[in-house]
């Protein structure tokens, strides 16, 4: 079995893990850091306290397209701003698709750091994405108490923060007839 040194796409940590079959340490080294294209682990002091949005923590499924930033903490759990998010079409695009998929309910999460779903709201925001406008609106009208029925009783206060946080970003630079 051939051991290897594991890259997360967003999580960089020194830890050794069997290869797949069929898949050479390289590849797969090669295959893990296409994500985000982050410098060596070597330029972070804590490489085990990096996250994003595609942690597999938040994303198991492995979504291969950047969500959001990656930060970088301390076992405090504090966390700041390392790298900010890569700005594609592709990009834009994936958290629109994802912005339409957030339902009022809160679905049961990993607990620590940001929930995916603030996560995309905070980053259309942060590209000041007139496209989301319609879809920031519709979240920004969720009832804020509405709680997951999970372990956490995670509610919808964040994320309807967020969601009028970015509004009022692009109300600053979009015409008005984009708001009907």
């Amino acid at each position: 079995m051939t051991k290897l040194r594991m890259l997360r796409p967003c999580q960089m940590v020194d830890r050794t893990v069997a290869a797949p079959a069929g898949l050479t340490p390289k590849t797969r080294v090669r295959r893990a850091t296409l994500i985000r294209r982050t410098p060596s682990r070597r330029c972070v002091e804590q490489p085990f306290y990096t996250y994003c949005g595609n942690h597999p923590h938040r994303r198991p499924k492995r979504d291969p397209i950047p969500i959001g930033p990656v930060y970088i903490g301390e076992s405090s759990g504090v966390r700041e701003l390392w790298r900010s998010s890569p700005d594609t079409e592709e990009i834009r695009q994936h958290l629109l698709t994802l912005l339409a998929r957030i339902q009022a309910k809160p679905v049961t999460e990993y607990p620590i750091g940001l929930y995916t779903d603030e996560i995309v709201v905070w980053q259309l925001g942060e590209f000041r994405e007139a496209r989301a406008i319609a879809g920031l609106q519709r979240i920004a009208s969720f009832d804020p108490s509405f709680a997951e029925a999970g372990p956490f009783g995670r509610t919808r206060h964040e994320l309807v923060k967020l969601a009028q946080e970015a509004l009022a970003k692009l109300r600053s630079m979009c015409p008005a007839e984009r708001w009907r």
